[in-house]
């Protein structure tokens, strides 16, 4: 049987065009998608390589791949973390001795703050050269103070006047931890670049301390016996000091010295004196005559001059001034039990002589003022003889006793005194 006799080839035939149709535009849509698809991949490709040149500026240094074999699988098995950084060129001022340590110049202003970690090239798509940590701002300078805490590739240093591009992560970071022995590195070495004539301060030192051993040496061979133990020479304190502090040393040891001798020579080198005595102060009595009145004083004496007269070494002067106040009660002066209570205050000018550290001599004059400040049963008469301004005048003594105490005495037409002084 033929397929044109054939009951299904006479249905087959009528449909065959709809069904070529159908396969042909399926083909082109198979296409068009392959098209699409190869597109996609090649457009992810060039992306991916875009990303892959960005990486050595803001992801892992190319360095740090040169680790064992852990670490590379570690660092590729990593998802690195998106950050926020930002970019500014520095100059290179010069290095410390050590070359750990930098001083920078912050040419644009862009102020990194202390603890900050900033990553260093030579320009933005190089490799980088090192990481710094700062350290210390110089604000009014624009400079700042930044240790090393990574080198990369063959880099040893920064060279001076070198600039750099500084990218700095934006985000905090964790406070930076170090021990006593690193922060005393870090401080001497800072204190290298804020002031570079410490290095001639410290060849100086050296010097002098190789002549002050010679030195010792020589005599320690030639009088063993007599010379006392020599101290170790402090190189610590030395190599600290430069050379206008040594020489302020030494003229403030010539001041001293010219001080010590100074005071050794006067015999009176206390300025003040405060004093408690028992005091018989003259006043009238019931028929104006005067009399003794037993009474408690307190002074207060200040010295003016030293050596205003007398310059001897056995023999000066001292000018003094002085208060004092008196405290006293005088009774029955009219014969009807009246009583008087009486504050007194004199001030002085007194002239001491001293002939040696411990004993002086002196002379005193001023005025007495006897102040009558209560009474039982007085007359204005009476209160009025007891009262009023007074001539004092008379002469004393001052006798040491201890380190700062003094007995010290005095007899004069207003009173007559004993009892301790205090000077310092």
């Amino acid at each position: 049987m033929s397929l044109r006799n054939s009951p299904r080839a006479v249905e087959f035939e009528p449909n065959s065009g709809l069904h070529l149709n159908k396969m042909l535009r399926g083909i082109k849509a198979s296409d068009q998608i392959k098209q699409r698809i190869s597109l996609f991949v090649k457009t992810a490709l060039s992306l991916f390589g875009h990303l892959i040149i960005l990486v050595p500026s803001t992801g892992i240094p190319q360095s740090d791949f040169e680790a064992d074999e852990k670490t590379k699988e570690s660092i590729r098995g990593m998802e690195l973390p998106e950050i926020e950084a930002r970019q500014f060129e520095v100059v290179v001022i010069r290095a410390s001795s050590s070359g750990r340590v930098f001083l920078m110049d912050d040419r644009n202003q862009s102020k990194p703050r202390v603890g900050k970690v900033l990553l260093l090239k030579k320009n933005i798509l190089s490799p980088p050269s090192m990481a710094v940590r700062v350290i210390r701002i110089y604000e009014n300078k624009n400079q700042f103070a930044a240790k090393r805490v990574k080198r990369y590739g063959n880099t040893d240093t920064l060279d001076p006047a070198n600039t750099l591009v500084a990218i700095e992560k934006i985000a905090e970071l964790k406070p930076y931890q170090t021990v006593e022995d690193e922060e005393l590195k870090d401080e001497a070495e800072l204190d290298e670049l804020e002031h570079p004539e410490v290095k001639e301060a410290i060849a100086t030192a050296e010097q002098t301390k190789k002549e002050i051993q010679q030195t010792n040496q020589k005599y320690r061979h030639n009088f063993s016996k007599d010379l006392p133990n020599t101290k170790k020479f402090d190189s610590v304190l030395d190599a600290e000091a430069t050379k206008d502090e040594l020489a302020d040393l030494e003229d403030s040891s010539d001041e001293t010295d010219g001080l010590i001798a100074k005071n050794k020579d006067i015999l009176d080198p206390d300025r003040h004196l405060i004093g408690m005595d028992f005091a018989s102060v003259i006043n009238v009595n019931e028929l104006g005559k005067s009399m003794f009145y037993s009474a408690a004083s307190f002074r207060y004496g200040l010295t003016l001059v030293r050596r205003a007269f007398f310059l001897g070494k056995n023999f000066q002067d001292s000018l003094t001034i002085e208060g004092t106040v008196y405290y006293y009660k005088a009774y029955n002066l009219d014969g009807n039990l009246d009583a008087y209570t009486l504050l007194p205050f004199s001030g002085i000018l007194r002239e001491n002589f001293h002939v040696s550290d411990s004993l002086a001599f002196f002379i005193y004059g001023g005025i007495l003022y006897n102040n009558v400040i209560a009474n039982i049963g007085g007359s204005d008469t009476t209160i009025a003889a007891l009262g009023g301004l007074k001539i004092a005048a008379g002469g004393g003594i001052l006798m040491k006793i201890g380190p700062r105490w003094n007995i010290r005495m005095n007899g004069g037409i207003d009173s007559i005194c004993v009892g301790l002084a205090l000077r310092f």
